[in-house]
């Protein structure tokens, strides 16, 4: 069938596909090209206000002559609007959005996302402050802080928004009881509210899915402040970024979420690394690594069948830990799964910081995990990093039917060289048969002494050499690239299969027989 022979329906259901100026570059200026295709689809597409409505980019509308934003807002009809911003200055397009689309049609705005670099609260405030009957989006982002009232005393939406679902802003004041939080399934909070703020606000919040926090007022104590216990039986997601450690620690005990909750965590590293000693931050992990297993333990019980990787980042500063789960989510730009990120920028863990952060591993379960990404920085020697090897074979233990491994060249020596030290115990990876290479170091890398095989041969060769040998190498880049001579030791790995991730393609080069 050709394309203009389509049915009305079909036709249409693909015009209100290219039409959302949410996931579209370009909807706006696709809508009007497919007007110009025939009469037929001209006369289609005037009829049907709902998909000029979804088109309102003020980046392409403002692109246009007046008389054509006048134009395009008529063909909207009374239909709702979607409408998206990315406003850096005072110039047209800030007036068009404010006098325009916020002043004469707020009544009938469906979803708004904009972000406003400095939002003057004398144009914007008494827009927002009227109720928004229809209206279920609303992002509304700023670099200012906290947008100023003008000294109104009205709440936002004069308290009526019977529709909203989604409310992310750290810009807005916020009524912390506000009765439309009641319908709330998507929320995000900052910008001045402590945690007791927070925790006082998500009681309001019986309906929510998706919870992300950022930038908690740093003035928030709560050593001596009782924080309410909060029940959201049907939280599945929760963010925290840009929060200090103990803070983070406080939501996540404070909150009892639905079992298996997502939780991604990357707490505000120059709060931890500012502490004043590693005593401190051995403190503060203490205290937030029992929540974040907690967590993990439930996400991993409830999830063990969708978790497609684990991945692990470790350096004598940093240490994440993540697992990526195939698990639907309202937000599809938000990561699935379970993240956190300590870091310690000022000085490196010390011995007593890294024996709890291998607690967040080993007090899992991960025995059905078969794809591992793993990225640990090197040192000369493993005494200038201070972990003790004998917990990285634990972090490798953990995960026994791992079949697809994914590593750095720099990263592939810690493994050959645990996996080469414990002879007398269970091999590390006993399943292993596709080897990842994410990266060749260039030319040799800096820490091989003259004469010494690369790791990439030399895990080739101990897991051949013990019974175990590796049947695929997948490599990022081509090995011929890597321009290192004694790759051509490689030729005596017989069996291995090697392949060339491009793109999405895995291209065979050849194998080694």
């Amino acid at each position: 069938m050709k394309v203009l022979e389509l049915p009305d329906d079909a036709a249409l259901d693909i015009f209100l596909l290219n039409a959302n100026v949410f996931t579209e570059k370009a909807p706006l200026q696709n809508t009007i090209s497919c007007s110009q295709v025939c009469a037929h689809w001209r006369a289609l597409l005037l009829s049907t206000p709902s998909i000029w409505a979804r088109v309102l980019g003020i980046g392409e509308l403002v692109r246009m002559a007046d008389a054509g934003r006048k134009e395009v807002l008529c063909r909207t009809g009374n239909a709702l609007l979607w409408i998206s911003a990315l406003i850096s200055g005072h110039g047209i397009d800030y007036d068009f959005l404010v006098n325009s689309l916020l002043k004469d049609h707020w009544d009938r705005i469906e979803h708004l996302k904009i972000f406003i670099n400095h939002p003057d609260g004398r144009d914007i405030w008494p827009l927002i402050e009227r109720p928004a009957p229809v209206l279920r989006t609303l992002e509304f982002h700023s670099r200012i802080g906290l947008m100023q009232t003008n000294g109104s005393e009205k709440p936002m939406f004069s308290d009526q928004a019977p529709l909203l679902q989604t409310f992310m802003s750290d810009c807005l004041p916020l009524s912390l009881s506000a009765p439309w939080l009641s319908g709330i399934r998507q929320l995000s909070l900052g910008s001045r509210l402590t945690v007791f703020d927070v925790l006082t606000c998500l009681q309001s919040t019986p309906l929510l899915e998706i919870l992300a926090v950022s930038m908690v007022s740093s003035s928030s104590r709560h050593d001596n402040v009782h924080l309410p216990i909060v029940m959201l039986p049907l939280l599945a997601n929760i963010y925290l970024r840009c929060i200090e450690l103990q803070d983070c620690t406080a939501l996540l005990r404070s909150i009892k979420p639905m079992k298996g909750c997502s939780v991604t965590c990357y707490p505000d590293y120059f709060n931890l690394g500012g502490a004043s000693n590693a005593d401190t931050t051995q403190e503060l992990l203490k205290d937030a690594v029992p929540e974040l297993s907690s967590y993990l333990q439930s996400f991993v019980q409830v999830h063990r069948s969708k978790i497609s990787a684990v991945k692990i980042r470790l350096d004598i500063n940093n240490f994440i830990f993540g697992c990526e789960a195939d698990i639907p989510t309202l937000e599809s730009d938000r990561a699935n799964g379970f993240w956190v990120g300590l870091s310690d920028q000022f000085q490196p863990f010390s011995t007593g910081a890294q024996a709890m952060l291998s607690t967040l591993i080993s007090s899992c379960n991960f025995s059905s995990i078969t794809a591992l990404t793993l990225d640990i920085v090197p040192a000369t020697t493993f005494s200038e990093v201070p972990m003790a090897s004998s917990w990285l074979q634990s972090y490798f233990k953990s995960f026994p039917a791992v079949t697809e491994l994914s590593v750095y060249e720099g990263t592939l020596r810690i493994v050959s060289t645990l996996s080469q030290a414990v002879s007398d115990e269970p091999n590390i990876f006993p399943i292993l048969a596709t080897l990842t290479l994410l990266r060749f170091e260039d030319q040799r890398p800096w820490f091989l002494a003259e004469g010494s095989a690369r790791p990439i041969v030399q895990f080739l060769q101990h897991r051949k050499a013990i019974g175990l040998p590796i049947t695929t190498l997948v490599c990022r880049e081509s090995p011929k690239f890597a321009m290192d001579a004694d790759l051509d030791k490689l030729v005596d790995m017989t069996g291995v299969e090697v392949c060339v991730r491009k793109g999405e393609a895995v291209v065979v080069e050849g194998s080694f027989a």
